[in-house]
């Protein structure tokens, strides 16, 4: 009786370290599944800071530019109020050798149509 009872006390030894080394393969499973899926999470999360200050890089970019195209706007609008102003305008007719009426007299034809002379 004593063959069978330390051979079966064998098995069950055996048994139980097999069943703790499937639970240890498992652990150890879980526990790379679970770095491994914190890694991946860490570089999606620098990934995504990085594309968000590429981005803002970019933002300040375009705000400079537009602002600095702002700026030539409002110098380009008091350019061209300069050249429509009436001074500008007699100043150029001077350089063309135009000069200025003294006296302008209205006519109307017979078709009604009003005709200046000079």
């Amino acid at each position: 009786m004593q063959a069978s009872s330390g051979h079966q006390l064998i098995r069950r030894h055996t048994t139980h370290r097999k069943r703790n080394g499937v639970h240890a393969d498992m652990a150890h499973v879980a526990v790379v599944a679970l770095l491994s899926l914190s890694l991946v999470s860490a570089g999606l999360y620098v990934y995504a800071v990085n594309q968000r200050a590429v981005q803002g890089y970019a933002i300040r970019t375009i705000e400079k530019e537009l602002k600095e195209l702002k700026k030539v706007n409002a110098e380009l609008r008091v350019r061209e109020a300069e050249a429509k102003s009436l001074a500008r305008v007699e100043e150029g007719s001077v350089g063309l050798g135009m000069e200025k009426a003294e006296a302008t007299t209205i006519i109307t034809a017979q078709n009604r149509q009003v005709v200046a002379v000079r």
